[in-house]
């Protein structure tokens, strides 16, 4: 079972969501997760879960760790029963939380050292330590360029990068795409592109008969090809059974 709700009270200002996964090892081990525009402070409560890496096949994930920012599907696997406790958060906070490797990063070393172990603690706790880390590194990030840049994509939608981004946010656009990389780990330009996939993915998912040549020219893609193209490479299945795999996973 699967269920998101508003942030716990200290992070209301932030557009930020908690989650929680309860089900069983076949159940979760079916899909994959697909890129977005935020990452996720994790606390895994329940069985060793591992991930796939382009070199180094399977290797097992942190207990407490953040999911960055995704180019392509992210494929993880449980040995047993999954328990996973998570704050959604937005992408400017990845500087004050990360680690060393991407795509599931340990929290930085400094965090870990005073975090218990996580499986053997309560989920309010749990709760309660995921809110506290968010809140310190809110504090630590909250007037950066990267917050502004990401604001700035965000606010343009399915537009593209901003004409004038350096001037947003008062920077260069050298500087902006050196300190955006820096931070985040990939380029103005990719984080434009996933603002346009979040956008496509959310209107199919609430109108799953939309017309993808329609849909194309609205999200400023080429066309219905270029969006396929995009949103096949994104999300690893095409549009068409994207929406084909959240029917069937509807409740009836």
């Amino acid at each position: 079972m699967q269920h998101e709700s508003p942030p716990p009270t200290p992070l209301a200002q932030l557009p930020a969501r908690l989650w929680t996964i309860d089900e069983a090892q076949d159940d979760y081990n079916q899909s994959d997760i697909a890129p977005d525009t935020t990452i996720d402070l994790v606390a895994n409560l329940g069985a060793p879960l591992f991930h796939e890496t382009p070199r180094h096949g399977w290797a097992e994930t942190p207990r407490l760790m953040v999911k960055a920012l995704l180019v392509r599907p992210l494929r993880l696997r449980a040995t047993g029963r999954v328990h996973l406790v998570g704050l959604r958060l937005p992408a400017w906070l990845l500087p004050a939380l990360r680690g060393d490797t991407p795509p599931l990063q340990p929290l930085a070393a400094t965090t870990r050292a005073s975090c218990p172990r996580i499986e053997r603690i309560d989920q309010n706790d749990v709760i309660a330590l995921l809110t506290e880390i968010a809140l310190d590194a809110t504090r630590s990030a909250a007037q950066t360029p990267v917050r502004a840049v990401v604001e700035a994509i965000q606010a343009a939608q399915s537009s593209g990068l901003p004409h004038d981004l350096g001037r947003q946010v008062g920077l260069s656009l050298s500087q902006v795409r050196r300190r955006t990389a820096q931070a985040l780990g990939l380029s103005p330009k990719r984080l434009a592109r996933l603002v346009r996939f979040e956008a496509t993915r959310n209107r199919l998912w609430r109108a799953p008969g939309s017309a993808l040549a329609s849909l194309a020219l609205e999200l400023g893609y080429a066309d219905q090809a270029h969006l396929t193209r995009e949103f096949t490479t994104l999300a690893g299945l095409s549009p068409r059974a994207w929406v084909a795999r959240q029917t069937s996973r509807a409740p009836a």
